[in-house]
């Protein structure tokens, strides 16, 4: 089998370099491939692959793989990979609207090719070590083919059906409670400042009540106000994703009024004026100690 993976960004560097042990221990062949190429040099050590500089030399490959930052990307790559593959099944792990799901599906589907939405929870953290949560949906048939290759960096997949939508659905829905509980964090611990609760007394409590990696990480980064994106998720992201979210109901029949996400968004664009798009998305707490009279950053940003 000939496996191409396509989108080299935090997350993908990690599931990447889990396939690529995998394809040597069986037999397969593994092709990656980055719109900006300049990171190869850094990666070309962790991910025993090899690079392509140009998408046509991922021709005839089975599967496809894309990780890609948003809709557009998603489209525009995907009708590149169906003129040189026109009849692998694509396996989308980006974060997308569903409208982009079922658009590329009835794209990939003209070509020959079979596509699935296929997005991801957790952090790159969790890919290194196998333990994302994988969720799935559209061609059964082609599920059932790369299961084997979800089961290589996730401890768990979710099949929500063939209907194509519903896998970036739950995506979405999945992501609009990680940015409500950051935007609850970064209100109770602005909270805890403007009281004299000094931040690691309360983020005890957090992770002894809320034993979970989101409320553990998130409440370290917005108790300590440090916001590098290294290894997470950026602002700009979480700022495509708020939108996906809040047109999600709309886009699919059924307007849905999402008012935490609308503030959560608010904040997002706040602290983009203040730090930039680059910060992690629970930089949003800068926003939100701002309007609390708080010094917004409790410490300085590199």
């Amino acid at each position: 089998m000939h496996i191409a993976y396509l989108g080299l960004g935090n997350m993908g560097a990690e599931i990447s370099a889990r396939l690529a042990v995998f394809a040597k221990d069986n037999g397969h062949a593994l092709t990656v491939w980055n719109r900006s190429q300049d990171k190869y040099a850094g990666l070309r050590s962790k991910i025993g692959a090899t690079f392509a500089t140009d998408l046509k030399e991922i021709k005839g490959a089975d599967v496809v793989f894309l990780m890609v930052l948003n809709d557009k990307a998603s489209a525009d790559v995907l009708a590149q990979v169906l003129e040189v593959c026109p009849t692998a099944v694509v396996v989308d792990q980006s974060s997308v609207n569903p409208k982009t799901s079922i658009a590329n599906e009835k794209a990939a589907a003209a070509a020959g090719a079979r596509y699935l939405a296929a997005p991801v929870f957790g952090r790159p953290d969790a890919a290194e070590a196998g333990k994302l949560i994988q969720v799935v949906s559209g061609n059964k048939e082609a599920q059932e083919l790369v299961k084997p290759l979800f089961d290589v960096s996730a401890r768990a997949v979710i099949n929500v059906g063939e209907e194509v939508y519903k896998a970036t659905t739950v995506k979405l829905m999945g992501n609009a409670m990680i940015l409500g509980m950051m935007e609850m964090l970064a209100e109770v611990y602005a909270l805890g400042d403007a009281t004299g609760i000094e931040p690691d007394v309360f983020q005890q409590f957090v992770e002894m009540f809320f034993p979970t990696p989101s409320y553990q990480v998130y409440g370290r980064k917005i108790g300590q106000g440090s916001f590098s994106a290294a290894g997470g998720f950026r602002l700009e992201g979480g700022l495509k994703d708020a939108n996906n979210i809040l047109s999600v109901g709309a886009d699919l029949g059924h307007p849905v009024p999402l008012p935490t996400i609308e503030l959560a968004k608010k904040h997002m664009l706040r602290a983009v004026e203040m730090g930039g798009q680059d910060q992690d998305w629970s930089s949003l707490s800068a926003a939100v100690r701002e309007e609390a009279k708080l010094e917004p950053y409790r410490k300085k940003q590199e």
